[in-house]
């Protein structure tokens, strides 16, 4: 089952919270940072698709 959008959002700012408090070994910050960028990307996709289906509602409308 696929993580939700918002529940992507949420693992983002999770990783983004662990980076930022400087904690990790560079090598966990990469790792993290990897995971991170690829939750973006698949956050990006996911509002383009919304982006698509509001432009496709306010053309019928």
């Amino acid at each position: 089952m696929s993580a939700s959008f918002d529940e992507k959002m949420k693992e983002l700012e999770k990783i983004a919270e662990q980076i930022e408090s400087g904690d990790l070994s560079l090598e966990a910050s990469f790792q993290l940072f990897d995971a991170g960028m690829k939750l973006a990307g698949e956050c990006e996709k996911k509002l383009a698709e919304y982006k698509k289906k509001i432009e496709i509602i306010k053309k019928e409308s």
